[in-house]
């Protein structure tokens, strides 16, 4: 049989996370609610709390998602800022995009919970839409400033927590290494 004759002609349907998940539609999504703040990239390191930059994007985002009612209404813009989010939280934490399928569906405006698996040590599962519900009705975001100012808070945190792992990571390594003859 002939490598032409092996190939496959089935029509396979695309789940609705699939679709969701597609890195190019992630990519565009997330672009939208940069180009919509203003944000070129994704910087290469958290942005510092108290910056002008986060000052800024307060102020956005408070302006896009006064209240969990006009962010589930804007699903657009909101599932823009949800890629974004992912997206820095994968740039941060070494993550990769996975469905939550163990969270409540009730909380999800989809029928999928986006979330992120970040390498960390607890091997967290960061449900994307909860940041977002934090971020909006959390009465603890007023300690820090801002809609924004909470999820760079908590990415911060798993960053930190990711970088540490790394650390780690690498001095075992370098110990296995060293024990080698």
């Amino acid at each position: 049989m002939s490598d032409d004759q092996m190939g496959f002609d089935i029509d396979v349907e695309q789940t609705a996370w699939g679709k969701w998940v597609d890195p190019d539609r992630q990519a565009a999504q997330a672009r939208k609610f940069m180009d919509y703040a203003g944000i070129d990239r994704i910087p290469s390191k958290v942005w510092e709390k108290d910056s002008a930059e986060v000052k800024r994007l307060n102020r956005i985002v408070e302006g896009l998602f006064p209240d969990i009612d006009t962010a589930v209404a804007n699903l657009a813009m909101t599932d823009a800022f949800v890629c974004f989010a992912g997206e820095c939280f994968v740039e941060f934490t070494g993550g990769r995009w996975v469905d939550a399928e163990w969270a409540d569906l009730e909380l999800s405006p989809w029928n999928f919970s986006p979330a992120v698996a970040c390498d960390t040590f607890d091997e967290d599962e960061i449900v994307v839409w909860q940041v977002v519900k934090d971020m909006i009705e959390s009465p603890a975001r007023s300690d820090y400033d801002g809609m924004f100012s909470h999820f760079v808070r908590v990415l911060r945190e798993y960053a930190e927590d990711h970088a540490e792992k790394r650390r780690e990571d690498s001095e075992e390594s370098d110990n296995r290494d060293r024990l080698k003859f």
